[in-house]
């Protein structure tokens, strides 16, 4: 493999997400595991298999399984093997008995911070406070709880439950190492020189998706950005799991738990919408790229996620929120414009609501179809030069 290229994989592929090389944890929020020293730990040829399919290995290990081709892999596994910290350290300890724990070896295991994710003579050298509990599936030695929060939810959900559980997860998964959840997290983008192709941000996650899209995602994860470098890699969540994030995302938007269901559907709105889509030009950045080839003339930053997934992911009542005050509800670092109203909320259409929610109602009558033109709400609508139309 090219460890060069290797080196340049490790960011764009997401791994400095998870892991540092030497250096100290970005954040207290974020469980990082060092790979100094991996070279001498470890032959090429497993973590090749590793990097492949880590679960044939553990399936209990938090390693997704990535979107790599296999020279990828072989570039990062070079990248990797060059990587020989404290080799002169092992080197000159001596063997020891089977079965007995010499002064030396307990100083070297110590050193290299070994008990941190391992048992060592069945003891695990590094003591937790009172009151700590592993997450689900594995010792997780990194992860702590952050600090309870108490959201308004719906009275059917256990919100104290919920966020405890969906915690536990995001920590073990470290979800933080890509995306700011809760308040913290995304240091992915702190490598990434062009800031808007870092993973985004799951503020809100809850009151923007609909529960079922969101179950089902994280079971079977498909990228919505094809042409990004990072894509959502695969962690072999369980159906209980995927549920439990689900539900913890609604928790902490203080909404229920469950798909909410569009108003009734009208044609004749969403034909208003169509003409008001076209003309206020939301295709010149909604494309539908279906591959990683980006269309020609266009840069890849004014890309944005293809909206004929709008019908099954996302909620109607946040789509009208979002197309008034873009900024307001994503942040600033959004690309999306201010279209119906200015910053200081006053209207820059002559009817925004009208606007708002006919765009609403074509965008959810659109019709899911990977690789296939959305089918318009109004068969005669194919026929008409919008943009030629009057307002």
């Amino acid at each position: 493999g090219d460890k060069e290229n290797g080196a340049k994989l490790f960011i764009s592929r997401g791994c400095r997400a998870c892991h540092t090389i030497g250096e100290p944890p970005p954040s207290e929020w974020t469980s990082t595991r060092d790979l100094a020293g991996i070279g001498i730990k470890a032959r090429a040829d497993w973590l090749i298999d590793f990097i492949k399919t880590p679960r044939n290995y553990n399936p209990d290990t938090a390693m997704p399984r990535m979107q790599l081709t296999d020279a990828d892999v072989r570039d990062l596994v070079a990248f990797l093997m060059s990587h020989r910290e404290n080799a002169d350290l092992v080197a000159n300890v001596p063997r020891a008995t089977p079965g007995v724990m010499t002064n030396s070896a307990q100083q070297l295991i110590t050193s290299l911070d070994c008990p941190r994710c391992h048992r060592v003579n069945g003891v695990r050298l590094l003591e937790r406070g009172t009151g700590w509990r592993a997450p689900p599936r594995a010792c997780a030695a990194c992860h702590e709880e952050s600090a309870p929060m108490q959201p308004v939810a719906a009275a059917s959900i256990d919100v104290t439950g919920a966020l405890t559980e969906g915690r536990r997860l995001v920590a073990y998964y470290n979800c933080r190492g890509c995306h700011r959840i809760d308040g913290q997290g995304g240091i992915i983008a702190d490598y990434i020189e062009r800031k808007s192709f870092a993973p985004p941000t799951l503020e809100g996650e809850g009151a923007r998706v609909q529960t079922s899209w969101l179950v089902d995602y994280l079971q079977q994860p498909r990228s919505l950005r094809p042409w990004l470098g990072i894509h959502m890699p695969d962690f072999g969540l369980t159906p209980a799991e995927a549920q439990m994030l689900a539900t913890y995302f609604a928790v902490l938007a203080s909404v229920q738990a469950a798909d909410e269901p569009p108003k009734s559907a009208s044609s004749e709105l969403a034909t208003l919408g169509e003409r008001r889509f076209v003309r206020h030009k939301c295709i010149q950045c909604h494309v539908a790229v279906t591959g990683a080839a980006i269309p020609a003339g266009i840069d890849p930053e004014d890309l944005s996620i293809d909206l004929r997934l709008t019908k099954v992911r996302l909620r109607p009542s946040w789509i009208r929120k979002f197309l008034a005050h873009p900024k307001t509800v994503v942040g600033t670092a959004t690309r999306m414009p201010a279209v119906f109203y200015d910053s200081d909320g006053d209207p820059k259409v002559d009817a925004p609501e009208q606007d708002i929610a006919a765009i609403t109602e074509y965008l959810i009558q659109m019709t899911e179809a990977h690789g296939v033109p959305a089918t318009p709400p109004n068969a005669d609508a194919t026929a008409i030069d919008w943009s030629t139309q009057p307002y």
